[in-house]
């Protein structure tokens, strides 16, 4: 039998395996490949290094503005000769090479946003001649009809939000976590004292958790915003409402589910362990502290890392719920990510760099839980 299974094993494993390649390793390596591109689609990539990430965390793009010749055709110029290189029909030389010319520098005074990411002032800069002491700037020069084509290379600030996002789902993470464990904990710990109708309760607990988000979303926005219409008020006027909307919408949701996990590791407790701690004269909670939650912290570990990792991905919810407003004061990463990605054209590779940062950050998160939760649990 042992020979018949090691000469099959590779074409049993083969489907497995090829699904696994299509479905998560190509596409996570293009995801990491992708985010250090500007692209639109998968045929039009350029490589552009680590400018995604930079402006992920700094709120800032590159544009490119064509430079006249003579300098002083500048103050003709508008704001709608801002463009973007991608969009520039040019006939390129050296494989569309980008070639630096230094004798050019500017000074760019930079644009204003309000509170609520308006812009209040448009762009304005100036160019002089090089031998004065200025911020040094990449210029390119492309060839268009066999002449150059100078461009100046120009950060510009757009409304990014991905640190305020990273804050807000930190502390949505960390109170949904302790909040849904707490209580998923204390009423295992009621459902497995034998009171009646148990089953129904049990019942009644998990099916939340058989709603899909966006529908959960919609039902408590309904709810929540028919409460607080009566101080004419809704969830999107002020972010606590939001934000403890989504929390009270989390644990609905997550904690029967939870529960049934508890009850399971509570009902595989050995009956002799608590006969004997009750016969030794433990109390109900040095028995709770010292026998119950240390046998099941398996399921404690596996609880930890569900709620976790689902409090940093969570995404429908949040954007049935309250969709970031009031002005993205509400919006978490998933959605901040989805907005990017999906909201603002020439974003793709921005949108993907943040995908890529928050994957390894939720994966280090959970792996360092794992490990600590681990380092706790008791053999049999």
């Amino acid at each position: 039998m042992e020979k018949t299974i090691k000469k099959y094993f590779a074409l049993f494993a083969l489907p497995g395996i090829i699904c696994f390649l299509l479905a998560f390793l190509i596409p996570m390596l293009m995801g990491i490949f992708l985010s250090f591109c500007d692209f639109r689609n998968l045929v039009d990539v350029k490589w552009v290094g680590l400018d995604n990430y930079i402006s992920a965390f700094t709120g800032t793009t590159v544009t490119y503005k064509e430079v006249p010749d003579d300098v002083d055709q500048y103050n003709q110029l508008d704001n709608q000769n801002l463009i973007s290189l991608e969009n520039q029909e040019v006939d390129t030389v050296e494989d569309k090479q980008v070639k630096e010319v230094k004798y050019l520098k500017y000074i760019k005074e930079t644009v204003e946003y309000d509170k609520n990411g308006n812009e209040i002032k448009s762009i304005k800069e100036k160019y002089v001649k090089e031998g004065k002491e200025f911020k040094d700037d990449e210029y390119v020069k492309y060839v268009r009809d066999g002449k150059d084509v100078k461009y100046v290379k120009i950060s510009v600030p757009f409304d990014n939000n991905f640190i305020p996002a990273l804050g807000f789902t930190v502390l949505f993470t960390i109170v949904t976590v302790i909040s849904i464990n707490v209580l998923a904990f204390t009423l295992a710990l009621l459902l497995t004292k034998g009171i009646k109708g148990t089953n129904i309760f049990r019942t009644i607990f998990f099916m939340p958790n058989l709603i899909g988000g966006i529908v959960l979303g919609w039902i408590w926005q309904v709810i929540i915003n028919g409460v607080l219409l009566n101080y004419e008020q809704t969830i999107v006027s002020d972010p606590r409402f939001g934000f403890w909307g989504l929390v009270f919408l989390m644990n609905w949701q997550n904690v029967g589910y939870m529960m049934v996990i508890y009850i399971a590791a509570i009902q595989n407790i050995p009956t002799d362990t608590l006969e004997a701690a009750e016969i030794d004269g433990a109390g109900y909670w040095r028995t709770l502290f010292q026998i119950k939650i240390p046998a099941v912290m398996p399921s404690i570990t596996i609880c930890l890392f569900m709620t976790l990792t689902n409090g940093f991905k969570l995404f429908d919810q949040n954007l049935a719920l309250t969709a970031g407003a009031p002005a993205k004061q509400t919006e978490m990463l998933a959605l901040n990510i989805y907005n990017t990605f999906y909201g603002r054209v020439g974003f793709e590779g921005v949108g993907q760099a943040k995908a890529v940062i928050f994957t390894i950050m939720v994966a280090t998160i959970a792996l360092l839980q794992l490990k600590l939760t681990r380092s706790k649990e008791i053999e049999n």
